[in-house]
């Protein structure tokens, strides 16, 4: 008999394979791995993994699809560069039930796998210094048997897709089946496989636009609050470039909203508060994302009044650097941009009236900044009742 005869008489009882066959593959192996990395006995271990995502709605679950994920990893564990099929299959079954990407025996596996998938982002909550620290004192509270478990497992995980041409594929076929998930109707009615995708995925650029697009109702539904807060840390986490992508994806989280009126005290502070650190950290993270932010908070509060555009304009303004350009001379350049145009220039007015009142002048440049724009801009006339207003505020700021 040979292996892939062997596989194959494996493969004729799921639930119990029989041992015999089951224990000479595992001790081959061991002695002999690449014999289940060649062309047929691969297929055959690949059709393994294939069929348990076909039959993912038995009451029984087939141990093949261990079997298969212990086989494969011995066979490619000192291979640098794995098939994309490993990709293929894994995204198949997150689409469906997960019957083995998430079951314990298949991990090893299934963390090589996963390294197909961009995610090289530090906690930017720690400096190097911190993290040096936490990392010491994590080391110091773990024993000396979890210490060898770890290094253990981090040793056996490894990048298996390096090459560029091997990283376009994986792109490809996570965003062909992103797109599928996409249209498929159960997504609407029940996105927990889809949030799982959307956050594993959003170290590719195209895959943080549409995660961050689709954020606020699940933001404000308790049932998936908690799984869509994990996913908008991990896209704030890996937002940080200049890329078309990554600006429409800043601009759809700018675009966020807290729950409406009727939603509870308690949940509707929460939603601000998380608001509040998401711009927090987007004003900090750039300087091009401040101004982007300023600008989007500005031009909403001129066109429709609302308490949140304020807030928000406040929020940014107190998160801005201090040793980029201050932040209430980069408000004022905003101003000045808007007032070149004529429909702009008419709601000035009144936005200023209430961007005063509301974040009570942070400093005496603050109000200087704006006498300047006024009388350069806005024209005389316009400038001296603004002014008014400015001098019963400006003992505020001194």
């Amino acid at each position: 008999m040979t292996l892939v005869d062997t596989l194959e008489e494996l493969a004729k009882n799921t639930h119990s394979p029989n041992r015999y066959l089951l224990f000479s593959c595992m001790y081959i192996s061991k002695r002999l791995p690449e014999a289940f990395g060649l062309p047929r006995t691969f297929k055959v271990l690949l059709s393994f993994l294939e069929s348990a995502t076909a039959q993912a709605g038995l009451k029984r679950q087939s141990m093949l699809p261990i079997v298969a994920c212990k086989l494969l990893f011995r066979a490619f564990a000192g291979e640098p560069d794995w098939p994309v099929e490993f990709v293929q299959l894994y995204l198949l079954d997150s689409m469906g039930s997960r019957c083995w990407i998430d079951v314990e025996g298949c991990k090893e596996f299934v963390s090589n796998v996963l390294t197909a998938f961009p995610d090289e982002v530090q906690d930017v909550s720690l400096g190097p210094e911190d993290a040096v620290s936490k990392s010491s004192e994590l080391q110091g509270s773990a024993g000396d048997l979890q210490q060898g478990q770890a290094v253990k497992s981090e040793a056996a995980v490894k990048s298996r897709y390096l090459q560029v041409d091997v990283q376009q594929k994986v792109r490809a076929e996570f965003c062909q089946s992103l797109n599928q998930l996409l249209g498929a109707p159960s997504s609407k009615e029940n996105p927990r496989q889809l949030l799982r995708l959307l956050t594993q995925g959003v170290g590719f650029e195209e895959v943080r636009v549409v995660a961050s697009s689709m954020l606020e109702g699940w933001l404000n539904n308790p049932v998936h609050f908690r799984a869509a807060k994990g996913l908008l840390d991990r896209v704030l986490q890996h937002t940080r470039g200049t890329s078309e992508n990554d600006f429409n994806t800043v601009a759809n989280l700018l675009a966020l909203r807290v729950p409406s009126g009727q939603t509870p005290a308690q949940i509707k502070a929460m939603h601000n508060n998380i608001f509040s650190d998401m711009i927090s950290n987007l004003v900090r993270r750039r300087p091009e994302y401040a101004t982007l932010a300023l600008k989007t908070f500005v031009t909403a509060e001129m066109q429709s009044k609302n308490p949140h555009n304020i807030k928000c304009i406040t929020t940014v303004l107190k998160a801005m650097p201090s040793d980029e350009t201050p932040a209430e001379q980069e408000l004022a350049l905003i101003l000045q941009e808007l007032a070149a145009s004529d429909e702009s220039r008419c709601l000035l007015h009144d936005f200023v009236r209430r961007c005063l009142g509301s974040t009570n002048c942070h400093s005496f440049r603050f109000c200087a900044l704006f006498i300047y724009i006024f009388f350069k801009i806005l024209g005389h006339c316009l400038a001296e009742s603004l002014c008014a207003s400015l001098l019963i505020i400006l003992p505020l700021c001194m």
